[in-house]
């Protein structure tokens, strides 16, 4: 029952439309970290291991020119993003992070304690001040496009957003090295 639920949470998450994209035509380069920490790039989006540990970049271009990335790092009960926007010059403009729980009923659980079990959606800015580092930040919870209270286990979720790889510029995010690679995949897109 649990790797059932575990399945069903990695498609779920996988399947959810890309929130970055300002154009609604506008194509990604997918850029997937494999085990041994290597980048490498790729057209078309990767299979999300069921039991977490998928970890992949999707690139919009405005045209030729990069212009958002959004990391994208799996989990067996949750899905950790952060959408990092820039600006002509390169220059990282904006860094929001998200986390989305997806909850996974114990083995053997109540029926009526499955249907407690909700989502939940945290989010916050994250953009690094002048040293670098990421501020102390506000996180906004959701459920179904409203607003709720924290929940109960959120701390160990959005403590990974401490962890956010800062990219100060396009030059240091994964894959830059195949940028050149990368603008070819997406004009072929078109």
């Amino acid at each position: 029952m649990r790797r059932w639920a575990a399945a069903i949470c990695a498609m779920v998450l996988a399947a959810s439309p890309s929130v970055l994209a300002k154009d609604p035509n506008a194509k990604a380069v997918y850029c997937t970290q494999g085990a041994n920490g290597e980048w490498s790039l790729h057209q078309f989006k990767p299979l999300i291991e069921v039991q977490g540990g998928t970890v992949f970049a999707e690139m919009t271009f405005a045209g030729s020119v990069l212009e958002e990335v959004r990391l994208r790092r799996f989990y067996a009960d949750s899905e950790l993003a952060f959408d990092y926007t820039f600006d002509g010059s390169g220059r990282l403009i904006g860094l929001h992070g998200s986390v989305t729980v997806k909850s996974v009923p114990p083995q053997g659980a109540d029926p009526a304690f499955v249907v407690e079990l909700a989502d939940w959606l945290g989010e916050a800015d994250l953009l690094p001040g002048s040293d670098g580092k990421i501020p102390p930040h506000h996180v906004l919870y959701s459920r179904e496009k409203d607003r709720i209270d924290k929940p109960e286990n959120a701390d160990a979720y959005v403590a990974r957003f401490n962890d956010a790889p800062i990219y100060l510029t396009i030059q240091s995010v994964p894959c830059a090295a195949m940028l050149k690679e990368a603008e070819e995949m997406n004009a072929t897109q078109e």
